[in-house]
């Protein structure tokens, strides 16, 4: 493995954006997230030095990727999840079936 730093964008975790800029990997692991001027500790021997150029970096190895047609098509659903009896069930169903020909809904677990 190699020492890579990712400098020059925005990186996010948790909390959303972190106010930092560069993260540094050595080995595979994330030694170091911050601004640009915590970088130069990092910069000898053989660094791989990548400017993301104002991208968004998430310092983590994880996957990212998003369902977003799922999330979409899950918009015009009925979220049925916060009512307990039936009634109230019911009640929402009514009062947001609008002139819907369809009414698709779903989480109701009494």
């Amino acid at each position: 493995m190699s020492l890579i730093c990712l400098h020059k964008g925005q990186v996010y975790g948790p909390q959303g954006l972190q106010g930092a800029s560069a993260v540094v990997i050595d080995n595979g692991v994330i030694t170091y997230v911050g601004d640009e001027s915590g970088v130069s500790r990092f910069i000898f021997g053989n660094i791989d030095k990548i400017d993301v150029n104002g991208r968004i970096i998430f310092p983590g190895f994880i996957d990212t990727h998003l369902h977003l047609t799922e999330w979409a098509r899950r918009r015009e659903h009925l979220d049925l999840s916060p009512f307990i009896s039936l009634k109230e069930t019911c009640d929402h169903i009514r009062d947001e079936s609008g002139n819907r020909d369809w009414i698709i809904g779903g989480g109701w677990n009494q």
